[in-house]
């Protein structure tokens, strides 16, 4: 229903299928939701909850997230570089795992466990069976 007559502005008055229907909303909350099940929730406290299947963002300039903690519960795949500024801590599952030349330009690499390149083990080695002799 347009307000004041302006079709600019309309408004949505009483629409709805009870079994689609987002419960629990609180007062004050809003959402709008789809036969799908799908749903936005504008909740207290300056949430935003997105129910879906699957979000699609396209936003060909970029995305910005300013944020202390970005979390993901699965698996995040890139398509292309990352890049960072803070630093990286990768822990658990089965370490980390990559293909390709790693270059570094500055600073030490620093390992409590043993370094293999070509197969021969810089811990382990012995030099006088020729292994690792240096010329």
């Amino acid at each position: 229903m347009p307000l004041g007559g302006n079709s600019t502005h309309g408004v949505v008055i009483a629409t709805e299928n009870a079994s689609y229907r987002v419960k629990s909303l609180a007062s004050g909350e809003v959402a709008i939701y789809c036969q799908s099940g799908a749903s936005i929730t504008l909740k207290n406290g300056k949430v935003i909850d997105i129910e879906c299947d699957q979000l699609n963002i396209n936003a060909p300039a970029g995305v910005n997230i300013t944020a202390p903690n970005v979390q993901c519960s699965a698996q995040m795949t890139a398509a292309g570089q990352i890049n960072g500024n803070g630093g990286l801590a990768v822990q658990g599952g089965n370490g980390a795992s990559f293909s390709g030349d790693i270059n570094q330009s500055a600073g030490s690499y620093h390992t409590s466990g043993d370094v293999i390149a070509g197969g021969i083990s810089l811990s382990n080695h012995d030099h006088s069976s020729g292994v690792g002799k240096p010329c």
